[in-house]
């Protein structure tokens, strides 16, 4: 592989997926694993613990103040570096020493993590009081969960000590992250702590520039994990951590029968137990942690507990079936769950082999009893055991949110922490809804970066060659678009009409997609329909999505029948966790807008709202290889992510035209001694100043243009030109002045001795 290595990839002399690679590569070896493409920053996981992000770190980068960092060749309007070069020696030191840990998305190269957060934090917000944000993207392992978590140590810790509110709400925010990742993370097979939800983390700032407030909001728990998962992989955390950490005196409590991970079978469908470099006992001791921090007292904490290991006991109940009839193969199984949730044994156990039904012929409703066969049974069994995973996670994230609350909000940063794309064997349903909020999210960065910056050049009059990149807005409009109906309008239709028997719903959908989606000149590029799997070219390449179970997952509510069992609890907190039944007295089909699917655009739409009022920073993160080995290197999954992650296409756009630029004053101000006429005082037209410093200077004209409010630069040794120009300026000034100020000396020096001499 080529050698190149250098720290803003818009100065590569090849712009190529190969040659971006190359860089990375060479960067990865010497464990500098942040890159830079303009304002974009490219992390790299090296699955390997860089002892480079320690207090000396964190100190170095909250005592810069930014605008005294001018020369960094990275700087533009909107993020200033600093460099490598002015750090301490004792930091440089630490970069080049590391030791091996886990190979879990590891830290990435802190500083200049802490370089971008030092600008959000110090030049954006604080000295403008505006809304930031990070987006951190990348596939599963690649980095995200880690990078977040340092900024949010960054922020706690750079914002210096507050009040003792302003403690206790860095603490919380600080504490929220073993609390989200036990009940919100599990092993996959390329992530030992994979991220299974969405997260966008508010940190609020009052004008003292202290965080005094925070807000979470999650979306895309990805609940099947609870009931069913894939080869080689755990379900979430806090099952084991609990299993393997509560101590006997509570077993009774918390409902333990059996602390052996393989006595349950939402846990031992892979027979994968434990996760190399992670011990569940200990992590259960931050958990616990975690939850007194933020006010969850111990009677609370134990009816979590208990109702999580309850979700563990609801597995248990296997069926059989008997003339197309469920029936439990033990009824003691049902005893233990039905305990834990406080009710009756006999109603939870009808409400799992039957359902209720209402039938309308004109305006006459018929109640009726249907029985499950035991397909159906174990369906009812595992939306109750996803639906109260999915509630106690949302009452953790609203008792964070609670400990947090301020009753106003001044300014907040936002850390966007979310899935990666995902390209399985097998793609679900679950993949099909994660990868539609990262198509949304690449439309929105492509806005705001590649399209932005073109748009730049447009508003600025600036002379240039148009570059051409893939624009996903028809992609996005194939999946969520109501008219002309996309997928999701196509699914819900189809959802409408089902009833509990879901026998050929697949066959049934496959037909309405090749009838409506695939017959429309403008979708069909990008969508393809077969007999039981269809295709959609993401910016990320094709993924196959297989039909089987998409039906049943967007339906995924919870049967009224259920919802009253539970309301019907001794246990308050379990009656609280469920929402109240809506009844529907006029009739008709079920709502749309109750789907999975209408569901996640709705917190899709809700996000990009939401981090479209801040001023974004972009990390990108790249996983190197599935190994998980310390700087090892795949270059074929390194490519692919290039690809998908638009990389070239980033680097493209900043050289076709002018990839630096400075507001015309900045350059009258730093430069304006390089000609006399504007060193003398000007106060005509910004641009033409800009213009006469330039020519006086002897820079290639072809390398800078003037716009409207700024001058643009091609290359960044042209401020180093400049800088060095103003330099020997300055010192003949400096020597001028030492020569006229030794002759002062002097002259004083030879009347006062001129003077004794008398």
């Amino acid at each position: 592989m080529a050698e190149s290595d250098v720290d803003d990839m818009v100065e590569l002399e090849e712009i190529s997926e190969k040659a971006i690679a190359a860089n990375l590569y060479t960067r990865l070896k010497r464990e500098t694993i942040y890159t830079y493409i303009g304002r974009v920053l490219i992390a790299l996981n090296p699955f390997k613990l860089l002892h480079i992000y320690g207090p000396d770190a964190i100190d170095f980068y909250r005592g810069i103040d930014p605008e005294d960092d001018f020369d960094s060749p990275q700087q533009d309007d909107r993020a200033t570096r600093c460099n490598t070069a002015q750090m301490p020696s004792d930091i440089l030191e630490n970069r080049r020493r590391s030791s091996q840990v886990e190979g879990g998305p590891d830290a990435p190269s802190v500083p200049e993590l802490y370089k971008d957060w030092k600008v959000c934090y110090y030049t954006e917000f604080a000295k403008f009081f505006i809304f930031s944000s990070v987006w951190l993207s990348g596939e599963s392992g690649a980095g995200k969960t880690v990078s977040a978590k340092h900024i949010m140590n960054f922020i706690a810790k750079a914002s210096g000590k507050g009040s003792d509110k302003v403690e206790h709400i860095k603490n919380i925010i600080i504490q929220s992250n073993p609390l989200l990742e036990a009940f919100g993370n599990a092993k996959t097979v390329r992530n030992n702590n994979s991220s299974r939800f969405g997260k966008f983390m508010e940190i609020q700032f009052n004008y003292s520039g202290h965080p005094d407030g925070g807000k979470i909001s999650n979306f895309l728990l990805e609940k099947s994990r609870v009931v069913n998962l894939n080869t080689q992989e755990r379900n979430y955390h806090v099952f084991y951590q609990l299993l393997a950490g509560c101590p006997q005196d509570k077993y009774d409590d918390y409902g333990i029968e059996d602390p052996n991970p393989e006595s349950y079978y939402y846990l031992n469908q892979t027979g994968v137990y434990n996760v190399d470099g992670t011990n569940d006992a200990e992590d259960y001791k931050d958990l616990v942690q975690a939850m007194t921090t933020i006010g969850f007292d111990s009677t609370i904490q134990t009816t979590i507990h208990r109702l999580t290991l309850a979700i563990l006991q609801i597995g248990n109940v296997q069926f059989k079936e008997e003339n197309n009839v469920a029936a439990p193969v033990s009824d003691d199984t049902i005893t233990s769950p039905a305990n834990l949730l406080g009710v009756d044994k006999d109603l939870l156990k009808e409400k799992m082999i039957s359902n209720i039904m209402e039938t309308r012929w004109g305006g006459k409703v018929e109640v009726t009893k249907k029985t499950n066969n035991a397909d159906q049974a174990v369906q009812a069994r595992d939306a109750l055991a996803k639906a109260l995973f999915s509630q106690i996670f949302d009452y953790l994230v609203q008792g964070v949110n609670d400990a947090m609350q301020k009753d106003k909000e001044e300014m907040s940063i936002g850390v966007l922490d979310i899935y990666g794309f995902e390209i399985f064997e097998h793609n679900q349903f679950e993949q099909f809804a994660i990868n539609f909020v990262n198509e949304k999210l690449q439309q929105i960065f492509i806005e705001l970066t590649l399209k932005l910056e073109q748009e730049e050049y447009v508003q600025e009059g600036i002379t240039w060659q148009e570059v051409k990149y893939f624009d996903n807005k028809t992609v996005c409009d194939l999946i969520e678009s109501k008219r002309p109906p996309g997928i999701m309008s196509t699914l819900d239709d189809v959802c409408s009409t089902m009833h509990a028997v879901s026998e050929g719903s697949e066959k049934t959908l496959m037909e309405k997609l090749r009838a409506v989606v695939a017959s429309n000149n403008d979708f069909a590029r990008y969508f393809r329909a077969q007999s039981n799997y269809f295709t959609i070219t993401h910016y990320a390449g094709n993924v196959d999505y297989e039909a089987k179970g998409f039906c049943e997952k967007n339906k995924d509510v919870l049967s009224n029948d259920m919802i009253n069992l539970m309301h019907s609890s001794e246990d308050s907190f379990v009656r609280d966790l469920f929402p109240v039944v809506a009844t529907n007295e006029t009739g008709g089909r079920r709502s749309k807008s109750n789907t999975a699917g209408a569901k996640i655009k709705s917190q899709a739409a809700a996000l990009i709202d939401k981090i479209m009022t801040c001023t974004p920073h972009y990390v990108r993160c790249i996983k190197p290889t599935e190994s998980k080995l310390p700087l090892d290197w795949d270059n074929q999954r390194v490519l692919h992510q290039i690809t998908y992650l638009g990389l070239k296409e980033n680097i493209r756009v900043r050289r076709a035209g002018f990839a630096f630029r400075r507001q015309f004053e900045t350059i009258i101000q730093r430069f304006g001694i390089i000609s006399p006429q504007i060193a003398q005082g000007w106060t005509g037209d910004p641009a033409e100043a800009c213009r006469i410093i330039m020519s006086d200077a002897g820079i290639d004209p072809s390398k800078w243009q003037a716009g409207k409010t700024k001058l643009f630069l091609r290359e960044p040794k042209t401020l180093n030109e400049l800088e060095e120009l103003k330099n020997s300026i300055l010192e003949k000034y400096v020597l001028a002045i030492q020569r006229r100020y030794r002759a002062y000396r002097l002259r004083k020096r030879f009347k006062l001795i001129r003077k004794g001499n008398r």
